[in-house]
């Protein structure tokens, strides 16, 4: 089956346990490295303070969608794939028409 998301979805859905192949094209897969622990990197530090700010208020902390270990995690999982007259509407409007981390069945890949 088909999961639709973006390429920063991709390693919550790692942490949760998915383990098929993500797709994606050359210019994605090359960018996704830098990207994807940059964002984790930016879960941990918000989470800091947000917990810090939760700690004063007496709540319990919160964990990030993600951490730069979880994107470590994700990019062997990203396959590149060249992009092809057919795959180009595909991986412009899936994205835009349905929302990230929506499956049917079983996923058994991941586009970005």
């Amino acid at each position: 089956m088909l999961i639709s998301t973006t390429a920063a979805t991709c390693p919550n859905l790692v942490k949760q346990g998915y383990r098929g192949p993500i797709y994606a094209t050359d210019a994605t897969r090359d960018l996704a490295d830098i990207m994807l622990k940059d964002s984790g990197h930016i879960h941990e530090y918000d989470v800091k303070y947000v917990n810090k700010k939760r700690r004063k208020k007496g709540l319990p902390p919160v964990e990030p969608l993600y951490t730069l270990a979880d994107a470590a995690r994700t990019i062997p999982y990203i396959k590149q794939v060249p992009m092809t007259p057919t795959l180009s509407p595909f991986l412009v409007c899936a994205p835009i028409l349905l929302k990230p981390g929506i499956s049917w069945g079983q996923p058994r890949s991941c586009w970005t």
